[in-house]
């Protein structure tokens, strides 16, 4: 540490000029600060807690930290939901038998699961956004689009990344099958799967498979989730919807396919400008999996196979056709609305607030305990 400009070899007995004495006690003796406080500095401030840093934050800051809190509570509203729904099922004896033996009663109930607990907890997150400032303004629109030529190519591309989602997904399971992982949905995805046999049946199927899931699901995570999460960036609404919407299928053979989906469903959603491109890929994706299951219940394998690898590889070819004139015609595809808000580091404020955190955390764990090794040492969730 330097001494004073004062302090000349012949100043005496003196410490800055000054005598012996002079200084008191925990003083510093070369004319700075106290003992223990940096040499000519100002006390150190007092750290400021979250609470009082995100009250000092800009506003777009304390928005998203209740946009992440509303999602959160959503969430955690779907887990309830979802514990009751398997608490009334499993334990109501008469309920529990029309499940297991009557197919159409299965469908009817898993239909009513999907609107209660995966389309009343965001419609209630809807309607509590609707009353706050700056979301009132946040509008779902199930219009035509901006551009008819531009939602007719993004159908037919969003659903060949769907499948090719899909594909990625089985190679997945196959991989972890192989060393000894192994998932669990993926094994019960194997087995005898009830088939319709009969009109009623198939219909309900349709209804429970692919209309009532494409309905509820862009509402909930393209409507409410992505409109409301757009002022801040498309791309990081897109991104932070479509991790989500994976989570919350709450599998390892479905959240990687899902978070595939979610990027093609959520850009489709921004750039023409409605749900109704989205709704109607949605429904065509669940679809092929209808078709596909009515097909193995009546043909040999490899007419299965063959059907399934025409469908497949054919709607793949189709979907990058479609892309190919879709960046042909729309050379800005990469260049969506830049943030209405900016906010710096979006994703710490929305995904680390209290409520969306924990529900994050039990998102994760559920789909964690998909791989059997999990499942075997701590259970399922």
């Amino acid at each position: 540490m330097e001494h004073n400009a004062g302090y000349p070899p012949n100043a005496g007995p003196s410490y800055g000029g000054a005598p012996f004495g002079q200084q008191p006690y925990g003083q510093a003796p070369y004319g700075g600060a106290p003992f223990g406080q940096p040499y000519r500095g100002q006390p150190p401030a007092r750290r400021q807690g979250l609470l009082e840093r995100v009250k000092r934050s800009p506003a777009g800051s304390r928005q998203l930290l209740y946009l992440g809190g509303v999602f959160g509570a959503a969430i955690l509203g779907h887990f309830a939901l979802s514990k009751l729904y398997v608490y009334l099922v499993s334990n109501i004896g008469t309920l529990k038998t029309l499940y297991l033996e009557e197919l159409s009663f299965s469908y009817l109930l898993e239909m009513a699961y999907t609107l209660f607990a995966v389309g009343l907890p965001f419609l209630a997150a809807w309607i509590l956004l609707r009353r706050r400032e700056p979301f009132k303004n946040v509008t779902i629109s199930y219009g035509r689009g901006y551009d008819a030529y531009q939602s007719f190519m993004l159908v037919f591309a969003a659903l060949g990344l769907c499948l090719i989602g899909n594909m990625v997904t089985n190679w997945l399971a196959a991989a972890a099958d192989a060393v000894g992982l192994g998932f669990n949905s993926y094994y019960a995805a194997i087995e005898d799967t009830d088939i319709p046999t009969n009109l009623t049946e198939t219909v309900l199927l349709v209804l429970h498979t692919a209309v009532l899931p494409a309905l509820v699901e862009e509402f909930a995570f393209r409507g409410v989730v992505l409109q409301s999460l757009r002022r801040y960036g498309d791309w990081f609404a897109i991104v932070s919807t479509s991790l989500i919407f994976g989570l919350m299928h709450g599998t390892m053979t479905q959240a990687p396919f899902a978070v595939i989906a979610g990027l093609a469903l959520g850009y489709t959603a921004v750039v023409t400008g409605s749900l109704k491109a989205g709704i109607l890929v949605h429904f065509l994706n669940n679809g092929i999996s209808v078709v596909l299951l009515l097909i193995s219940g009546r043909y040999s394998e490899t007419v299965q196979w063959m059907t399934s690898a025409l469908i497949m590889y054919g709607m793949i070819a189709v979907g990058a056709a479609a892309f190919l004139f879709f960046i042909l015609r729309n050379r800005y595809w990469r260049r969506l609305r830049p943030a209405k808000v900016p906010v710096r580091r979006p994703a710490l404020f929305f995904l680390l607030s209290p409520p969306m955190l924990f529900a994050l955390m039990l998102l994760i764990w559920r789909t964690l305990t998909d791989i059997k090794v999990v499942a075997d040492v701590f259970g399922t969730f």
